[in-house]
């Protein structure tokens, strides 16, 4: 399956969102860093440093070549060193660089060296890298070193709304990692683990996030602005995350679809054999088929299927079920009369 989010809404352009690392203290550093020491800053206290940006290059990246947005995971700053983790899921694979600055009289010097998980249900993202991974030829570029606390880029909230509730920034109708209710956090990283099909009305003023991550089941976002802000993506792990509202990124935003992980429907087509799926229905302007892959090999319990090569003369309609999972592009032949 290509591209599982579906945006029903107007795509009109929206204010981006703030930037978590709007102040920067110095100039970027805009090479790749290396595995060795060397000077990135100068005449910049670590002291002064809250936060730290930067983009995941080089090998076995999945992205044609190209830099990723990664998250910061991990951070830690006494004045004299910083260590954070900067983390990206790509091609079943959660990948990062470990980054390491130290103050040198006024300047500060850095390294880095990366990590690789065999993450196929994107389940390690955010966990320490400093054991169970294994090395990989990763790296970091464009470091960006920043005043402001980016600590809500890694705030987790779970929705614990009604079906029909308004998101805003006062209704108490999230819960923390510890189970406390509150209030959502501008930026901070959204989880849906909702047990039926729901609709989420976001506010007129609308709200900023940094991710979705969709444990439940499907969630259709109505209403105000949806914005996505630092290195964001939806995450979708068990139905489609629907946008009926305007959602932009100001870095952009990655689409991850990962598998479900619930129990099978009650309507499963297993067999060869022929048999009644539709009732008082005709295939006569049928041009495109969605589905769900179930059985061995699937993944976690089911994964949604796209139609390719689909030929239908309005009497029988063959296609190919197609979707990608652990590391492989899988197919069901599927003829409907």
């Amino acid at each position: 399956m290509k591209m599982p989010l579906t945006i029903t809404g107007a795509a009109a352009a929206v204010a981006a969102a703030t930037s978590a690392f709007a102040a920067q203290l110095g100039a970027t550093y805009s090479n790749v860093v290396p595995t060795t020491d060397t000077v990135m800053f100068t005449g910049v206290s670590l002291a002064d440093v809250k936060s730290v940006s930067a983009w995941v290059t080089g090998d076995s990246m999945g992205t044609a070549g190209k830099s990723a947005p990664a998250t910061a995971y991990h951070y830690s700053n006494d004045g004299s060193t910083l260590t954070v983790q900067f983390q990206v899921y790509l091609g079943d694979y959660t990948k990062g660089v470990v980054l390491q600055l130290t103050q040198d009289g006024d300047d500060i010097k850095g390294k880095a060296f990366a990590r690789y998980f065999n993450d196929q249900y994107h389940n390690h993202e955010g966990s320490d890298m400093s054991s169970g991974w294994s090395n990989g030829s990763y790296k970091i570029r464009d470091v960006t070193l920043s005043d402001e606390d980016d600590s809500f880029l890694r705030t987790k909230l779970y929705w614990n709304g009604a079906n029909g509730d308004t998101w805003d920034g006062t209704a108490a109708n999230w819960l923390t990692e510890s189970g406390d209710a509150t209030a959502w956090v501008p930026g901070a990283r959204a989880v849906f683990t909702n047990a039926t099909a729901m609709t989420v009305n976001v506010a007129a003023s609308g709200i900023t996030a940094s991710h979705f991550t969709m444990k439940g089941w499907p969630v259709t976002f109505t209403g105000g602005t949806i914005a996505m802000t630092g290195a964001s993506e939806v995450i979708m792990r068990s139905g489609l995350a629907r946008f009926e509202c305007p959602l932009a990124g100001a870095n952009g935003f990655r689409v991850a679809n990962c598998v479900y992980q619930y129990a099978l429907p009650a309507h499963t087509l297993i067999a060869a054999a022929s048999q009644v799926l539709f009732e008082n229905a005709t295939l006569a302007g049928v041009s495109n088929l969605v589905s769900t892959a179930s059985g061995d090999s699937v993944g976690w319990d089911s994964t949604p299927q796209q139609s390719y090569f689909l030929e239908n003369d309005g009497s029988t309609l063959t296609a190919q079920m197609q979707w990608y999972g652990g590391g492989y592009t899988k197919c069901v032949f599927l003829e409907l009369t």
